[in-house]
């Protein structure tokens, strides 16, 4: 799983000892066996303590996942009406 968290991944985190939802996050910084990530989306519970952490924290490689993006194409035909 480490050669898949690069630098910019977005990444699910599960509940750090800081923060009491899940969350997701951005990676900053990957470590040995640890992911500095900043934090992009949260459960409103967790917003004092975002503010605190200033937004950044650092967990352990086990604690993320990394997501997979996929592009969804709503319009299939494009064609001008007239």
């Amino acid at each position: 799983m480490t050669a898949t968290l690069t630098q910019g991944s977005i990444v699910r985190c599960s509940r750090c000892d800081d923060l009491q939802k899940p969350f997701l996050g951005k990676v900053l910084n990957h470590l040995a066996h640890h992911v500095i990530v900043q934090i992009i989306n949260f459960d409103p519970i967790d917003r004092y303590m975002v503010s605190v952490l200033g937004g950044q924290v650092t967990l352990a490689t086990e604690q993320v996942r990394p997501l997979h993006m996929i592009k969804i194409n709503g319009k299939k035909d494009q064609t001008s009406r007239g």
